[in-house]
């Protein structure tokens, strides 16, 4: 964990080093992010294992202490249960929290990032301790996936994260994917598109937008057309 030594963050960093977390629970751990919930508690939710050297990947949540402290045991609140999570080797990671009209969902990436179906997929806390897995939800199809047909396809859409337009009236998915089916041949490059909300309150992604389609720049911007 880096810490900004004043408010400008072109200015000078204190590296606080490791994150701090129970010994007996130091095993293999990525894609952390810091989530914090209306009453200002802070929360790290991360992509791990029950041990470093063998097991699926799972998704965990921990209250924080501090930035760079841990203040709970960790609490696993997904695990790759469906075949969607478990193609090249059962994986949940890459969680990030998305808040909307009062409902909490987490999106999350599953199956292994090299294969063909790496694809995002949804839980939802329906109220009470964050920490309490019994309080999530799996959805269980994925919500966001490869657009395989036509050209060029869009492969291994993941790894998310969401921003709102400069006007704040639009969301924004922003998440890596692929140009190709032959992973060998394609690098992971960046994209964004706006998406929408389904009646029933969830996030509706539809589909990933094909590389080289125009569609409007974010709601709030001068430009009108971006690619």
């Amino acid at each position: 964990m880096l810490e900004s030594r004043t408010s400008d963050l072109l200015g000078e960093w204190t590296d606080r080093g490791k994150l701090v977390v129970p010994a007996s629970e130091d095993a293999y751990a990525i894609d952390g992010t810091v989530y914090q919930a209306a009453d200002e508690h802070l929360y790290f939710l991360w992509s791990g294992r029950e041990e470093s050297a063998h097991g699926p990947q799972c998704l965990y949540i921990a209250e924080m202490e501090n930035a760079w402290t841990l203040k709970s045991p960790r609490v696993r609140i997904s695990v790759p249960e469906h075949e969607w999570e478990r193609q090249g080797w059962p994986v949940n990671e890459g969680p990030q929290m998305l808040d909307h009209d009062g409902r909490l969902f987490l999106v999350y990436s599953a199956s292994g990032y090299s294969t063909l179906h790496y694809s995002l997929g949804l839980l939802e806390h329906r109220g009470g301790d964050l920490l309490n897995p019994q309080n999530w939800v799996k959805h269980p199809k994925p919500v966001f996936s490869s657009l395989h047909s036509g050209e060029p396809p869009v492969i291994a859409p993941g790894h998310c994260s969401f921003i709102k337009s400069p006007d704040g009236k639009e969301d924004w998915i922003v998440f890596h994917a692929r140009d190709a089916a032959d992973i060998r041949k394609s690098m992971r490059n960046v994209r964004a598109q706006p998406f929408s909300w389904a009646a029933d309150g969830t996030p509706d992604f539809g589909e990933p937008v094909r590389p080289g389609v125009r569609i409007p720049a974010p709601s709030g911007e001068s430009s009108h057309t971006q690619h």
